[in-house]
């Protein structure tokens, strides 16, 4: 067993201890034992360790051998826990309490929750830049920075070499939801109107006069209230404060603006600063985050200035000077990006001839505002389908308990409701040599590579869904059969992009509780899966459509919660073929519900039975001295020749039958009809 010894920087007392640790033993194993040998005087549980040489924390699950410590390294044993400084945008200052050790992207989330800010997933920390944006910028600069330089959202602030007495402005940076904010939510309405209000004075938000004009009037009816004609005369205004540079020395610009102000008496501040985002969103840089870029120019041989605007919708390419869009992509048109620290490359596959890359430094920016965007909206996506599936009309939930192996299936019967999809791929980018096309494209070593298309996705085959039969019963099947081939696409998917993705691996015991319940999570789901799936086939071969319906959504449930649970024990390292081998299931369920289609839409389900039978009779069987293997003539098949279904069970065991039995054995044969 190797034991690493270690200097102990006790910050409680000021104090260094020099301990020995076992290198495979847990960070959270090592502040126990720190606590064990000096008590707990030193620190409570809200003590970690600190590793002041690499400025990171040390993660409660990881070993000590994972960081290669070396002996006589020095680590802090200290709170994780501090209060931070948060600066708005209407120059408020907050003093939350923050874990330390949270990477950027969940600390903002958990800042927006104890300030009441909903849409928490959109706003982010950054260090700001000491710049008066009253004196407004120089129209060519549309610059993404916006003065405030954001911090990495997967790194803690001790990382990223963030000081404990600095002050961290907190800011919207993703425009995705801001459509639904209005006056039932002052908190994020005012925060909104505030940056709106900044982008329009420093030139960041391209508009007309008329609509500064309209811009100027409702700011000035937040800010001083209702027009007064003894007090609201020219020069009472400092147009810096309202107006952009190019529009402060316009003729009677101050008059116009005092004219459009008398419009607005009485009105209520919510409402003004609503009017005032809605007409903010109506320009076209509204929720555009723009980057100044270099791209060479083939044609003339030299490298021109321009400009790369990032929105939830597009990306755009513009004209550095007259902010003119020159080509616009959709955002689920790009299949993948990389970043450099001097360039920054993506792929359109059918939209684009080859890759485009640029001239930049602020590579690494760009590729986490898409890769943010992306996040968001897979988000979304997968709120929505809960909110559907939770508020659809006539929602059964059954349970049954299934055996063997004691799973428990809850199947979810939801009516017509369609569910949404995402498609997203990470893979390793690539980068064009000059003048090379996508077909002959060399492998890069980026310093981030992302990637969101369907690039390595396998298809499934899906069988289109023949028009719905009279019989409700088939309608219902049809239905749950192309409910199920959705959750069969949106699984593959999901285990396609978890393949792809890095595994963290963690050092996690195989005892451990979450991987434990995770892994008796997955092992009850696929059992279940199983059973369900063995249940379909019976059902099919008789066709039985209610029971057919009913298991076909058993495996719909089960799939969506097969793949959370591979998701999760992936994520841990647990199964790195987890994802592989839930994806061909999937697949395999998927022709399984091709086939349940094909029986109910080509079977007659109004066929009858050719032959009824009669009750059987509880008489005896006369015996018979001389067997025979005959038919007797009484019980040969008539009516239809071409009838496929099972004839009479009953032989004639002799050829020396009297009229009685004869006519006794024809009264309890069964009936037959001709078939149709």
């Amino acid at each position: 067993m190797a034991t690493i010894s270690l200097k102990v920087h006790l910050c409680s007392q000021q104090t260094v201890k020099t301990l020995q640790f076992d290198a495979s033993s847990s960070v959270h194993e090592a502040c126990l034992e720190i606590r064990r040998k000096l008590g707990d005087a030193v620190g409570g549980e809200d003590h970690a360790l600190f590793w002041p040489a690499k400025s990171k924390w040390l993660v409660p699950t990881k070993t000590l051998a994972f960081y290669e410590l070396a002996p006589g390294d020095t680590v802090e044993f200290k709170k994780k826990h501090r209060m931070l400084r948060i600066r708005l945008l209407d120059d408020t200052v907050k003093t939350v309490l923050i874990d330390d050790s949270l990477p950027v992207l969940l600390l903002a989330q958990s800042i927006c929750g104890k300030i009441g800010i909903a849409n928490q997933d959109e706003y982010s920390l950054a260090l700001e830049e000491h710049v008066d944006v009253t004196k407004g910028a120089k129209k060519k600069s549309l610059d993404s920075t916006d003065n405030v330089t954001w911090l990495n959202p997967e790194k803690s602030l001790p990382e990223q070499g963030v000081e404990e007495s600095a002050t961290l402005l907190l800011k919207k940076k993703f425009f995705y939801s801001d459509q639904n904010v209005d006056r039932t939510d002052p908190i994020q309405l005012h925060l909104i109107y505030q940056q709106s209000r900044d982008g329009i004075i420093s030139g960041k938000h391209a508009c007309t006069v008329d609509e500064a004009v309209q811009f100027a009037a409702l700011q000035m009816q937040i800010v001083h209230g209702n027009h007064d004609d003894a007090k609201h005369k020219l020069g009472f205004l400092n147009l810096r404060e309202f107006l952009p540079e190019e529009y402060r020395k316009a003729k009677d610009i101050e008059k116009r603006i005092y004219g459009e102000h008398r419009k607005l008496v009485n009105m209520p501040e919510l409402t003004v600063k609503h009017r005032y985002v809605q007409l903010c969103r109506s320009l076209k840089t509204y929720g555009v985050t723009f980057f100044a870029v270099k791209e060479k120019d083939t044609k003339k041989n030299k490298v021109v200035a321009r400009m790369i605007g990032i929105s939830k919708d597009a990306i755009l390419r513009c004209d550095a000077e007259s902010k003119e869009v020159l080509q616009t992509w959709p955002l689920t048109s790009l299949r993948r990006w990389a970043a450099s620290p001097t360039m920054f490359t993506m792929d359109f596959g059918d939209y684009q001839d080859a890759f485009y890359s640029v001239q930049t430094t602020q590579g690494e920016q760009m590729s986490q505002l898409i890769a943010g965007y992306i996040d968001i909206i897979i988000k979304r996506k997968k709120e929505a389908d809960r909110a559907i599936a939770t508020g659809a009309e006539e929602v059964i939930t059954t349970e049954e308990v299934v055996r063997p192996a004691r799973a428990q299936a809850i199947a979810i019967k939801p009516a017509q409701v369609n569910t949404a999809q995402e498609i997203v791929l990470a893979q390793q980018g690539e980068l064009a040599s000059e003048g090379a096309n996508a077909a002959t494209v060399g492998q890069a070593a980026m310093r981030t590579t992302h990637q969101a298309a369907m690039s390595s996705i396998q298809p499934v085959a899906v069988n289109v869904v023949n028009p719905p039969s009279p019989d409700p019963g088939v309608a219902a099947v049809l239905q749950r059969v192309s409910q199920g081939q959705s959750a069969v696409q949106t699984l593959v998917t999901e285990m396609t992009l978890a393949l792809a993705m890095p595994v963290n691996s963690r050092d996690a015991s195989p005892t451990d509780p979450a991987r434990l319940f995770a892994q008796t999570t997955a092992l009850a789901h696929l059992a279940s899966h199983l059973a369900a799936a063995a249940a379909v086939v019976q059902a099919t071969s008789i066709v039985d459509t209610p029971a057919i319906a009913h298991h076909v959504g058993q495996l719909s449930t089960n799939l969506n919660s097969l793949g959370a649970a591979a998701k999760t024990l992936h994520a841990n390292g647990a199964a790195n073929q987890l994802p592989e081998l839930t994806r061909d299931i999937a697949n395999a369920t998927n022709r399984l519900l091709a086939t349940v289609q094909e029986a109910v839409t080509t079977a007659n389900p109004t066929r009858k039975r050719c032959l009824q039978l009669r009750k059987p009779s509880r008489r005896r069987r006369l015996p018979c001295s001389r067997p025979s293997t005959t038919r007797h003539p009484a019980t040969r098949p008539r009516g239809n020749a071409n009838c496929k279904m099972p004839q009479s069970r009953y032989r004639s065991p002799c050829r020396t039958w009297s009229t009685r039995q004869r006519r006794w054995r024809a009264r309890w044969r069964p009936r037959r009809r001709k078939c149709g």
